[in-house]
């Protein structure tokens, strides 16, 4: 199976734990700073969300987030897998990081990278990261959220691959 349909597949997972957990989950049509998924509590009355982003990962690899999209209300979810030949992709651990926590990971050139140990070590290593231990944090972080702020960030019209969205609005 190729890259792109394990990313694919391990955001419809994170979509489906998302929603299990109550979430109104929606994929946007665009792709700007990191909303590969929108989570809401709920769309009445002022609707907020949070930007998450879905990774597909294989253990001893790493994460890469643009350090400006660490803003927010955005949590990074990565689909862990075991490395091909330890075990099989049922073992899959779904781990969830907020943004104050993805600003704490190494900053490279502008990039936050977390280095992803063996499997068994990340099952210890993240704990507390397990996402169906984060779902209310998530939820507090929805609660927080600024829409405004989220969606001029989301629509920077000074961004070239917004231009499209001015005939819209």
């Amino acid at each position: 199976m190729y890259t792109k349909q394990k990313e694919d597949i391990a955001e419809d997972a994170i979509a489906s734990q998302l929603q299990s957990a109550g979430f109104l989950v929606a994929k946007p049509k665009f792709d700007e700073r990191g909303a590969d998924l929108l989570a809401f509590g709920h769309i009445h009355g002022g609707a907020r969300f949070a930007r998450i982003q879905s990774k597909y990962r294989q253990a001893q690899s790493s994460v890469k987030i643009p350090y400006h999209y660490a803003v927010g209300a955005f949590v990074c979810i990565v689909h862990l897998v075991p490395r091909k030949g330890q075990a099989d992709d049922e073992a899959a651990v779904f781990y969830a990081f907020t943004a104050e926590e993805i600003r704490a990971w190494p900053n490279r050139n502008g990039v936050s990278v977390l280095s992803l140990p063996s499997f068994e070590t990340a099952r210890k290593r993240f704990a507390s990261n397990l996402l169906k231990d984060k779902i209310q944090s998530i939820r507090e972080l929805i609660a927080k959220a600024d829409g405004t702020d989220e969606m001029i960030g989301l629509l920077d019209f000074s961004n070239p691959n917004n231009s499209g969205l001015l005939a819209i609005i």
